[in-house]
């Protein structure tokens, strides 16, 4: 529909309104993994250190994918200006596909990594609780 130019606005608003709502939902449940995956000292630490790297990337998101529909549509027309975003979206869904295979793939190592073999040995054959991360003091 968006590619060939016809206007179908009920049918953007739902996309739009769903994924607002699902950025909404994914972002409270990120910032709430990620403060209780660390001790309690340091999940104000993370808390900010990975808003802060949000925000940098919607930076960084917003001036790509605005250069590349400004460089799709140069003029004005409902036909360029339809054809353009229907291929910038193309493109920011690609990319939300690359990020959540690389989260997935990230995640899924990191449960299973040589560190954490070593801590669960460690804890079952000395029978001593596993060493946690420092603290502050």
């Amino acid at each position: 529909m968006l590619f060939t130019g016809h206007h179908a606005q009920a049918l953007l608003i739902v996309l739009l309104g769903a994924g607002g709502l699902g950025l909404g939902i994914q972002f409270s449940a990120l910032i709430r993994h990620l403060t209780t995956a660390v001790p309690a000292g340091y999940a104000a630490d993370i808390s900010g250190v990975s808003t802060t790297a949000l925000q940098i990337g919607a930076a960084i998101g917003v001036a790509a994918f605005g250069t590349l529909y400004l460089s799709l549509a140069p003029y004005q027309g409902t036909g360029l200006a339809t054809h353009a975003f229907a291929i910038t979206t193309a493109a920011f869904a690609a990319v939300a596909l690359l990020a959540t295979a690389t989260a997935h793939l990230t995640t899924r190592q990191a449960t299973t990594g040589p560190r954490q073999r070593w801590l669960l040995t460690l804890t079952s054959s000395s029978g001593l609780p596993c060493p946690r991360a420092p603290g502050p003091a």
